[in-house]
C-alpha cells in the first residue's frame, strides 16, 4: 500500500516550496482516510472500528452515511448556530444547499415547504431580483439560489412565488454592453453573474433574444491559454468560473465554439493523482466542492461531444440542442461527427516536442536504452459518430528514451479498473474521494480531511457524486454499498433531473416574448 501511494505523491525535484509542502501534507491526511480501501492491510480491530463509525458495512463496502447527513441537513433547516450571523446575506444559498442535498438523498419532505417559500418570498425585492435576506440588495447569486430552491420544491405554490416579469426586468437592467451581466446594480461583470441569469431565464422560459445578445461572445473571451475559463476575460482559469462559462455556452447552443480539447485537457489535469478529487486551479489543493464544478463541466463537455447537450438544457432547437439563436433560425438536427484526433500534450522531460503523445505515428525507430517509467496520462484520441461513441481513458504509457529524449510511446494499455464510466476523468477515484475523504463521521461533508463540514461542501460533494454516478450511463456507476446511489442531478442546472423537467414543462406554457414580459411588469406598476 505504501509503495502504491508513494508513486502518486507530489514530486519536489529536491526544491520544496510552500505549495509542495502543503500538497504533501494534504496527501498524507487523504492517505490515512483511504485506509478502508486496503482491507488486507487492516487488523480485525481496525475493520471493526471503521464499521462502527459507519464508513464500512458488514461486507466491507464503503458506505455513504445517508442517515447522518440527512439529520445534519434537517437540523440546519430549522435552526443554525449563532456564528451563522456572518452569512446573513446568504440565506437563499443556505436553504438551497440544504434542500438540494436532501433532494439528492431522496429525503426532501413537503412539511417545510410553506416556511421555505415564505422565507424566500421575503427576500425578493421590488426590483424583481432576490437579495441575500429581507430588505437586502437584489443580487444575481441569491436570485439563482432562491429560484432553484423554489423549483426543486416542485409545487404550484413554489412556482407561483416566482415573479417572472419582475425578474425579467431585473435581468435586463443588469445587462452590460460587453454582453455579460452585472452581479447587482453597479456591480462587477463576470461569467458567474452571466450564468446565473442565463440558467434561471432558461428554466423560467424568459430566455429572449434581447437577453442573450452578445452573451456567448463575452463568455468565449474568458477562455484562457490553459483551456479553462476565468471569471472575466484576462483572469486565471478557475473551476467554478469554468463551469459557469461552459454551462452558459451549453444553454445557448454555442459550446462547440469553445476550444474543447484545451478545456478537456485543463479539466482532466485538475483531478489529483493520489487523492482522486479535483483542485480548483493549477497548483492548488484538492477540494470536495470541485467534484461538481470540475466533474460537472466534464460531464457537460461529454454531452456536447456526443451531440446530446439538449438532454440537459431541455431546450428545443439550436445547433447543439441549446437555445435557438434568432439570427440563425432553427438549426437542423445534430448529425454525425467525424473521427478526430488531438494531442494531450502532457509535458515529459526530453523529447523534440516536449514528449507530446503521438499515437498516430506509432513506434519510433531504434529507441534508446533508457527505460521511461510508467506515467499516468490521457490517450489523445476521440471518436465521435452516429452512435455517439467516445472513449478517453487514463492509461499507462510505456516508452523509451535515449540521447534525443522521448519521441513517442511504444504501446499503450488501459488496465481494467483504472478508468470506468463514460466521462473523461477517473470516476471511481472521485467517488472514492467523496466517500472516504469528504464525509465527516458525524454527518455532513467537507472540503478535505482536517476541515469541518458545512452545507456548501455537503451540497457540491453530493452533486458531484450524483453526476459521476448517473451521467451518460444506462446503469448507475456506484462505488461501494448499492445504497450509496443518489438521485440524478441535472449537471447544467444542478437540481434533480425530474425537478428540472417539471419546471420547464410548467413555465413553457407562459408568455416568453420580451415585449409581453415588459408590458406585464409595467401594468403591475
Amino acid at each position: 500500500m505504501e509503495e502504491y501511494y508513494k508513486r502518486l505523491e507530489v514530486q519536489t525535484d529536491g526544491c520544496p516550496t510552500r505549495t509542495t509542502v502543503d500538497q504533501a501534507e494534504c496527501e498524507r491526511t487523504c492517505t490515512v482516510s483511504m485506509l478502508p480501501l486496503h482491507m488486507d492491510d487492516l487488523s480485525d480491530q481496525e475493520v471493526l472500528e471503521f464499521q462502527n463509525r459507519g464508513i464500512l458495512n458488514e461486507s466491507g463496502d464503503i458506505v455513504l452515511m445517508r442517515a447522518k447527513h440527512i439529520a445534519y441537513l434537517r437540523k440546519g433547516l430549522k435552526v443554525l448556530p449563532a456564528g451563522f450571523v456572518a452569512l446573513d446575506a446568504s440565506r437563499p444559498w443556505i436553504i438551497y444547499w440544504i434542500t438540494h442535498s436532501l433532494d439528492l438523498l431522496n429525503a426532501l419532505r413537503s412539511d417545510d415547504d410553506a416556511a421555505i417559500i415564505a422565507t424566500l418570498a421575503s427576500c425578493q425585492q421590488p426590483t424583481g431580483g432576490f437579495g441575500g435576506g429581507p430588505q437586502q440588495l437584489a443580487h444575481c447569486a441569491p436570485t439563482y439560489a432562491a429560484v432553484l430552491t423554489l423549483l426543486l420544491l416542485g409545487t404550484e405554490a413554489a412556482y407561483s412565488a416566482v415573479d417572472r416579469s419582475a425578474l425579467y426586468r431585473f435581468f435586463t437592467s443588469i445587462k452590460h454592453p460587453s454582453g455579460g451581466f452585472r452581479m447587482h446594480e453597479d456591480g462587477e461583470v463576470d461569467v458567474r453573474g452571466t450564468y446565473t441569469v442565463i440558467s434561471i431565464a432558461a428554466l423560467l422560459n424568459i430566455l429572449t433574444p434581447e437577453l442573450v445578445q452578445g452573451v456567448a461572445e463575452y463568455v468565449l473571451a474568458a477562455q484562457t491559454y490553459e483551456g479553462g475559463f476565468g471569471g472575466e476575460p484576462g483572469n486565471e482559469a478557475h473551476g467554478g468560473y469554468a463551469f459557469c462559462a461552459f454551462a452558459t455556452l451549453g444553454i445557448l447552443g454555442r459550446a462547440s465554439d469553445a476550444r474543447l480539447d484545451s478545456l478537456e485537457w485543463w479539466l482532466c489535469h485538475r483531478q489529483m493523482r493520489l487523492e482522486g478529487g479535483f483542485q480548483g486551479r493549477t497548483n492548488k489543493l484538492v477540494d470536495g466542492c470541485y467534484s461538481f464544478w470540475q466533474g460537472g463541466t466534464l460531464a457537460l463537455l461529454e454531452y456536447v461531444r456526443r451531440g446530446r447537450i439538449g438532454e440537459v438544457t431541455l431546450l428545443r432547437g439550436g445547433k447543439e440542442g441549446g437555445a435557438i439563436r434568432p439570427e440563425h433560425g432553427e438549426s437542423p438536427e445534430p448529425g454525425n461527427f467525424e473521427l478526430l484526433k488531438y494531442h494531450d500534450n502532457i509535458m515529459l522531460e526530453g523529447g523534440k516536442e516536449g514528449g507530446a503523445i503521438r499515437p498516430e505515428h506509432g513506434e519510433s525507430p531504434e529507441p534508446g536504452n533508457v527505460i521511461l517509467p510508467e506515467v499516468p496520462c490521457m490517450l489523445g484520441e476521440v471518436k465521435l459518430g452516429a452512435d455517439g461513441s467516445r472513449r478517453c481513458y487514463y492509461v499507462h504509457a510505456h516508452g523509451q528514451m535515449g540521447a534525443d529524449g522521448v519521441t513517442t510511446f511504444m504501446h499503450m494499455v488501459s488496465p481494467a479498473g483504472v478508468h470506468s464510466g463514460a466521462l473523461a476523468y477517473n470516476q471511481r477515484d472521485l467517488q472514492r474521494y467523496v466517500l472516504l475523504c469528504a464525509q465527516q463521521p458525524e454527518g455532513g461533508l467537507r472540503d478535505k480531511p482536517g476541515k469541518t463540514r458545512d452545507f456548501y461542501h455537503t451540497c457540491y460533494n453530493l452533486s458531484g457524486l450524483s453526476v459521476t454516478q448517473h451521467c451518460l450511463t444506462e446503469t448507475p456507476s456506484v462505488l461501494g454499498d448499492s445504497a450509496n446511489e443518489l438521485l440524478p442531478t441535472n449537471p447544467l442546472y444542478n437540481i434533480t433531473e425530474v425537478k428540472a423537467a417539471m419546471a420547464m414543462a410548467h413555465f413553457a406554457k407562459l408568455p416568453c416574448e420580451h415585449d409581453a414580459l415588459m408590458q406585464q411588469q409595467q401594468q403591475r406598476q
